[in-house]
């Protein structure tokens, strides 16, 4: 039983002991086994560590693959809000005014940079062309302010171009007037009838406006008063001629609908007319 050195303590030591009675470090067949041990903990470790990486390297893949999805269901959403927005822009400008005039919003859009803004001298039809012949579509009238966006042939154009299906044409439109219609300055009011102030009486248009007579103010303002004393009103907001059903009027006394009236509705017209002053 030949004696060794102890590799931990360096203490003698039976070759045939399984460890050192100094301080416990495997001898002989121990010692191999404890090698064999821990080379297959390290190999262990090694593969553990290794598949660890593996395990990271796929969860980062992974996680890189779903942000960039991300990004790009981001970049895909943000483009179809571009087009929808464009889209709803065109169908604003290209988008017509349908019912009769004192029922709808006038036709508008933003000018580009380059329009001028004139006024309209005298009363004159909108044409759905740059000539004479062209389809009549509205009225302008006197001191009216409109965009010209081009001219043509001593025509001006005073809309974007729309859907021609509200003018129950095909293809886009514009409105065109001739521009000789048309001034830098705006045209002077033309003489007004002397009538009283009633504070309960607002909006009625003056002479020229939208095409209004002197005989046109009066009947408004005679229809105003006459509402007003029968109590069928308590307030007049505002009034005008209709343009699309001849001879007829209308006054809003505050409420969602207009009341439409002629002159042969108001009982002794000629007399208020009258008492209203010339």
């Amino acid at each position: 039983m030949p004696l060794i050195k102890c590799y931990e303590c360096n203490q003698p030591v039976s070759s045939d002991a399984s460890s050192c009675p100094k301080c416990g470090a495997p001898i002989g067949k121990s010692l191999q086994k404890a090698n064999i041990e821990a080379k297959a903990k390290r190999q262990t470790k090694s593969c553990l560590g290794c598949g660890c990486l593996v395990v990271f390297i796929g969860i980062a893949l992974m996680a890189y693959n779903m942000d960039w999805d991300k990004i790009r269901e981001k970049s895909k959403s943000a483009a179809n809000k571009r087009v929808l927005a464009e889209k709803v822009n065109q169908a604003k400008t290209r988008q017509g005014p349908p019912g009769t005039p004192e029922e709808r919003a006038p036709l508008t859009a933003a000018a580009p940079p380059s329009a001028n803004s004139l006024y309209v001298l005298e009363q004159v039809q909108e044409r759905l062309g740059p000539n004479q012949d062209a389809p009549a579509t509205n009225t302008l009238y006197r001191q009216q302010k409109v965009d010209v966006y081009e001219t043509q042939a001593g025509w001006a154009r005073v809309s974007p171009f729309y859907d021609g299906a509200v003018e129950g044409r095909t293809g886009q439109v514009a409105r065109w007037v001739p521009l000789i219609s048309l001034s830098k300055k705006r045209p002077a009011d033309l003489p007004q009838p002397s009538i009283a102030d009633d504070p309960r009486i607002a909006g009625i248009p003056k002479v020229g406006e939208g095409g209004l007579t002197k005989r046109d103010v009066h009947v408004l303002q005679a229809a105003a008063r006459y509402f007003l004393e029968t109590g069928k009103a308590q307030r007049v907001e505002y009034g005008d001629k209709s343009t699309s059903r001849p001879g007829v009027y209308y006054l809003n006394f505050g409420g969602p609908a207009n009341h439409f009236f002629t002159s042969d509705d108001i009982p002794e017209l000629e007399g208020r007319i009258w008492k209203l002053g010339q």
